[in-house]
Parts: C-alpha cells; structure tokens; sequence
C-alpha cells in the first residue's frame, strides 16, 4: 500500500512538472515571436504579455464564476488570454513573415496586443466600430510603453525619450480606469414628470408587511449534486431525476459534453432542485408558489437570489420554491438550443414531486400542500417558461411530439412574469396562449437585457374570465432594470464588465426595486389565489399606492375579463370598421390616420395592430371646428346589446408616440420643410436626446346620445397619459445606437374613463350614439390606439 501511494506522488509531481515546462515552453516562445522585426527588445514582449495576462485575469474576475473561488477565475482569465495570443500566433504566423516594411515601423506586439483588446471587447458586446476604435488606441499605448521599456533598460541616457514613449500609455489606462470605476452621477431629465400622490398608500400597505408566521428553510433535490451541497448531502427531501431528451428532439454535440462533464450528468437526468421557505406554524393545506429564475452565467448560481420574496410570502402563510435550473443555462459550455420549452415542463415535474409527497401518508407534506392553489413567476426566460407551464398543464400531449404524454392538471390559478423575454421557444412555432389563469407582468424602462416590453405580448395573449376571478395586469417601471429583482444577478443587467458601459446612475435601489416587485407580485399572488370579484385599483391605478412606490414613473395596463371590446384594429383591411358588428371608425382632420403593427424600441414586432392618429400644428387651433378627431359610431342595436350605466367604463388603451405626422397630402413645400425640419431636430437630438421631452397631448373626450346631448371632459380629468419616455442605456451614445436603436418605445397604458361623469351632465347611456376623441392642434401629435373597450353596467351580463 505505501509503496503504491509513492508511486503515486511521483507521477503527480512529474504530471506537474511537465506541465509547468509546457506553460514555461510556450509563454517563452510567445515572447520570442512578438519579438520586434528589426531588432530584439525582450521587455517590450514581456510588458504586451503582462499587460494582455492582466487583462484576462481581470475579465476572470469580473466576469467568470467558477465554484473555486476568485483566485480561479483570475487563473482562468489569464489561461485564456495566453490561449487567445497563442492562437493570433498560430493564424496570423506565417503571414506576418511577409509584411517586413510594416514590421520595421512597430512590432508583432502591438499587432497582437490591438487585435486581442479589439476581439475581448467585442465578446464583451460593444460596436464594431468602438471595438476597433479602442483595440488601435490601446495596442498602440501599449506598444509605446513597451517600447519606452526596452529604451529604459538598453540605452539609460534617453530616459526622457523613454517616458515620453510610456506616457500615452498611462494616460490611456488612467484615463479608461477612471471612466469606467466613476460612473457619472446626473439626474434623468423625466423626474420631473414625477409626481407621486402624498398619501400613504393604504390599503394596499398591507402586502408590505409580514405575516405572522416564523419561516423555516430547506432544500430538495437529487442528493448527489456536484458543486452544491445544498443539492447534495444537505438536502431535506431526496427527488429523482427526469430525461429530458425528447423535448429537445435528442441534441447532441461538443458543448453538450462538455456541459454534461462539468455537471456529472447530461439532458437524461435533469435534477429536480428547490429551496424551500415555509411557514413554520401554520396549519392545514397551504399553496404553493414556484419562483424560476432565467438564463444566467450556469456558474454563477442565480436561485439563491429571489429569498428576498420567499421568506416574505411564507410569513404570510405560503409554501415558496426557487426553482434550480442553472444546469440549462448558458455559460462557458455553450447553451442548450430551445430550452424554455423543457425549462416550463421542468416546473410541472417539481409539481408532480409535490403531488407525491402531499399524497404519501408517510411524508412530512402528507395532506400539508393546496395544489389546486398555485401560482408561477418566473424571471427573464423564466417568464415564458411560467407562461408555458400554464399552457402545458392543460394539455395531454406534448404539442411538438404527440407521443409524450402529459399527465398535470394541477390547480394553477396564476401566472407572474418578471422581465420576460417572448418567443424563444413557441410550442409549434405557435404563440403562448393563455386562459382560466390570470397573469401579471412587470417590466423595468433601463432593462438593458430584455430591453423592449415583451411580455406585453403575452398580456394581450391572456384572455382572463372574470366570472372566475380571472384578470390581467402589467406594469412599466421606468427606473428599474432586470437584475435587480434577483439580489444575485444586481445591476449588471450585461455582465460586470459590460455592466461598467451602462447608465446605472438613474437607476433605482434594489431595495427600492425589489420594494415596487415585493408589494405587486404580492397583491398579485394573494388576489389571484382568493379569485376576488374586482381587479384591485392598483394594478389599473398605481397612484393609489401613493408614497409606497419610490419616485420613479409608472404606467399600468389591466383587465378584469368583463371589458366589451369596441376595436382592437385587428380585423380585415377597412379601417372605418372595427371587427363589431354596428362599430364604425371615422377620422376627421387628421394627418395621420393609418392600422399597423405597434411594435417595440427599434424594429422588434409587437404583433399588436393600433390605429396611428397624428395631425399637425396649426394657427387657429383654437377654432374648435378645425380640430382633428377620431370618431366611434355606435349603431342603435350596440348600446342596447351593452346595456350601459352609471357604473359602465369607458377604457382606452393608448400610448403617445415619439414620432412628428407626416406632411399632408399633396403639400410639397410642408413635405422639404419637414424633411429640413427633420434632419435639424435629429442634428438637436444628437446634441441634446434626452434633455427635450415632448409636451403632453391635450385630448378631449366627447360622448353624443341619440337625442343630441353632447358631453365633452378632458382625458386629464380622469387619467394621466405620459408622453414618451426617453431611456439612456448606456453611458456611450454608439452603443444606445447600435444596441438599443432608439431612446423611446410605445408605452401604452390603460386609461379608465368613467361614464358617470358624463350621465351627470345629461347623456344618457342607454342610447349612447358616439364617442369621439378631439385634438388639441396647438402642438404637433402623435398617439397610437391599441383597443377600445367599455364595461356594461354592474350586474349585466357580458354579451
């Protein structure tokens, strides 16, 4: 045995041995290739070597999460930035032997060192053109400096000449570092358009506070995970792992080895992980919610970050599950093609786990777990993941491979959406349809991973029953990014380094975050379990949560499934009919007036159709004659069909657009005034985007009977409708232009506008003839309608 151990060691230290001569061999004679042509300067090679080798440990450090600790991510950083020299060397090699004059003017160093920062920067996400920009700047730094060394250490009386030559690069690295370590500290221009009502925000306090339960904690899972002993020998609850395979139609490659030997198993034995929160004390059957993270780095664990939520919602009496998926995520390895598909299934199987120990008399959840009382939420793609869990637990068959069958059926009575993406896995190449659940969405204005508001398509995608306590909500928070709903991920919505590029001086706290997402998904949850009768004000009216909400803007769109639509613009090609039978459309005045898809921030589809409505500004606006409208005709047989009241509601469903109307119609000076106009307002915005907000629309809202009473109010009695809302992602204009394309997005909102204001003054509901919508010329405008819609009155049934 001893003799046995001895050998052992030997072959260990002659294992490292060798392998410490291959890491001397070829850092040596990396350095004798990036020898200068002309002559040979060592220390100009050694200083482009520590510089690129610094440089990769730094990126180790900030940006990998290896579970060995900091000191391996350097390790690793700095492995790789000799790896990526190496393979410069090996490709470009042969040919540098044929550029001579180009090699007497600088050395191989500078090459490799401009190509190498140019190749890290765009891995990190920046522009062509910033990475180029940047990798000639510093490589030609770097390349001064090292040639300032080699004058230093081989001619001592030039030392002048030496500094001169180092100090462009101490300027470049002084100046980069200071930029990127002092993010600038000034205020969005839109927080004056803030204004929080002054009171305290009752009732909706009360999801604030905690509940009266003590809260507990344990895992679940398969008892041998490699790197997580929470997962391992800690875990409460043993669980058996699932295969995967067929939903991802058997995948196969490099990467997927590679994930599966880092991990110890591959798609044929998915574990199935959870952290649990309980109430300790409380008694009988409890629901259950299931939180899921999305993609992040697979090393940097992402479930640990949402106990924030969990320890809440179990003192108020909840059983909470984060959900481990971090094997499917990306990272080092690669991802996994189309996974969101397996990671909504994947929450099923933790419900199936569920369903077997609440059934088992002889386990501790025997008969303690409601599973007709759950609720999904689910974060970036696990957003759509909740989304399609809801949709597949109604299903027999998996809907890509009928012969996967599906067994679920559990009582999900909501789903929740943080930042979710939308359409990375369509089951079919179908669009997520949603019904008998109600859904909440949430979306942050400087989300710079998800950066448009896709699960607003899902919202529209919902179809709630209020006769079941069915409704659907979504909110924009204009001051919130995506990382910081998860404490883990932070306000790094790009990674550390790439986080250094954004704007996170507007940003609000995570505290301050995590508060607006603790008190909605919440009343979210509570409300969605309890099937209330009327959608809280909150989710319609953020105002009413007074000074709960920190300073930010907000804008909200809800409905509580008993809404009669008038026009959702999706019907046919004839824009004066709105789909309902006995509804016609009509512009008047209008230089706008056109159906289209509402889309996102650059050219990202919303697979909305609105109707645009602009009109410009004119000199005698104030001759009520010559407004622009926009008119709804109702036929006799509608409003007798609505049966409208005093408790009916006009709701609106709008967004004001960043955008001027187009010049009119056969006006060929106003068509080069605005073509003029245009290039001197995008000179302006160039200089000065976000400091110019548009001034707010002045609409008139007018109700006509069949006996001729005409009420006209302001929409501002009743709503706020925001103008645009400017956005500045990132600290450099090149990349808000090349990433994020454009500054605005179509933020629509809800409006409610009720009809009792209008019955006071003398229309009568009940033969409610028109609605029309009045512009205020004054200013140029542009808005887009996405439905109009009215509730009958309290009682009535929905036609």
């Amino acid at each position: 045995m001893l003799q046995s151990i001895g050998r052992t060691r030997v072959r260990l230290v002659q294992a490292g041995q060798a392998g410490s001569q291959c890491v001397k061999a070829l850092v040596t004679g990396t350095l004798n290739w990036l020898e200068p042509a002309s002559t040979r300067h060592p220390w100009i090679n050694r200083v482009m070597l520590i510089a690129v080798l610094a440089l990769g440990g730094w990126i180790g450090a900030e940006s990998l999460s290896l579970p060995f600790g900091i000191l391996a991510d350097i390790v690793f950083g700095m492995l790789i930035a000799l790896f990526v020299i190496s393979l410069v060397r090996l490709v470009l090699g042969p040919g540098l032997g044929l550029v001579g004059l180009l090699l007497r003017l600088c050395t191989r160093a500078g090459l490799v060192g401009a190509i190498a920062t140019m190749g890290l920067l765009l891995l990190l996400g920046l522009p062509l053109q910033l990475a180029l920009l940047a990798g000639l700047v510093i490589g030609l730094a770097l390349l001064l400096a090292g040639v300032g060394v080699a004058m230093l250490r081989s001619q001592p009386r030039k030392v002048m000449i030496g500094c001169v030559l180092m100090l462009p690069a101490l300027l470049v690295v002084g100046t980069s570092l200071y930029w990127l370590l002092n993010e600038q500290q000034d205020e969005d221009p839109v927080m004056r358009l803030v204004d929080i009502p002054e009171h305290d925000g009752q009732p909706w306090d009360r999801y604030l506070a905690s509940g009266p339960y003590q809260t507990g904690f344990l895992t679940y899972g398969s008892g041998k995970d490699r790197w997580r002993p929470e997962y391992a020998d800690q875990v409460t609850w043993q669980t058996q792992s699932v295969d995967a395979r067929d939903l991802l139609e058997r995948p196969s490659g490099l990467g997927l080895n590679l994930r599966e030997r880092w991990w110890g198993f591959g798609l044929d034995s998915l574990p199935i992980n959870g952290r649990v929160w309980y109430p300790v004390d409380a008694q009988g059957r409890l629901p259950l919610v299931l939180i899921v993270h999305g993609n992040h780095d697979m090393m940097h664990y992402s479930d640990p970050g949402y106990a924030w939520l969990g320890e809440h919602l179990a003192s108020r009496g909840h059983i909470v599950v984060s959900v481990d998926q971090n094997f499917i995520n990306g990272g080092l390895f690669g991802g996994v093609a189309r996974e969101n598909g397996v990671r909504g299934w994947l929450l099923l199987e933790h419900l199936m786990a569920w369903r077997n120990w609440q059934t088992d008399p002889e386990h501790d959840l025997h008969e303690r777990v409601d599973l007709d009382q759950v609720v999904l939420i689910g974060h970036s793609r696990g957003g759509e993941a909740a989304a399609l869990a809801a949709a597949f637990n109604r299903l027999q068959r998996y809907p890509e491979d009928g012969r996967i069958e599906f067994n679920y059926d559990f009582g999900i009575q909501g789903v929740a959406a943080i930042a979710p993406i939308d359409g990375q896995f369509w089951a079919s190449g179908k669009p997520t349809e949603l019904a008998d659940v109600s859904y909440f969405v949430i979306h942050g204005g400087m989300d710079a991973d998800v950066y448009f508001f896709s699960g607003d398509r899902q919202l529209v995608r919902t179809h709630p029953d209020q006769t079941a306590g069915r409704f659907s909500a979504s909110l924009y928070v204009h001051h919130a990014n995506h990382g910081q709903f998860n404490t883990l991920w932070g306000n790094n919505d790009t990674g550390m380094i790439g986080g250094r590029l954004l704007n996170r001086s507007w940003l609000l706290s995570g505290e301050e975050q995590r508060r607006v997402g603790g008190l909605y998904l919440t009343a979210f949850i509570e409300s969605a379990l309890e099937r209330t009768e009327d959608i809280p004000e909150l989710f319609c009216d953020p105002g009413s949560a007074g000074r709960l909400l920190p300073e930010t803007l907000y804008a909200a769109r809800c409905d509580d499934g008993r809404r009669v639509l008038l026009a959702d613009f999706e019907q046919g090609l004839d824009i004066t009919r709105s789909g309902v039978n006995g509804v016609r459309l009509e512009g008047k005045g209008l230089d706008l007036w056109a159906e289209r898809d509402i889309g996102f921030r650059g050219n990202s589809q919303r697979r909305q159709t609105g109707v645009f409505l602009g009109w410009r500004a004119v000199e005698n606006a104030a001759d009520e004659h010559m407004r622009p409208a926009y008119r709804v005709q109702l036929e006799p047989r509608v409003h007798q069909r609505l049966s409208l009241g005093e408790s009916s509601v006009l709701w609106l469903d709008l967004a004001h657009l960043d955008s001027d109307p187009p010049p009119r119609l056969g006006n060929v000076d106003e068509a080069e005034s605005q073509d003029q106009d245009g290039r001197e307002s995008e000179k302006n915005g160039e200089e000065d985007e976000l400091d110019s907000l548009r001034p707010p629309l002045n609409i008139t809202v007018a109700l006509e009977d069949a006996d001729g009473n005409v009420v006209a109010r302001p929409l501002s009695d009743f709503a706020n409708l925001l103008p645009p809302l400017p956005v500045r992602h990132a600290r450099l204009d090149l990349i808000n232009q090349e990433r994020f394309q454009s500054p605005t997005e179509p933020l629509l909102q809800s409006l409610a506008i009720p009809l009792a204001a209008f019955i006071a003054d003398g229309v009568r509901p009940d033969r409610l003839e028109s609605i029309e919508l009045q512009f205020d010329n004054a200013d140029s405008g542009v808005l887009v309608i996405e439905r109009m819609a009215i509730t009958p009155r309290e009682g009535q049934d929905i036609p």
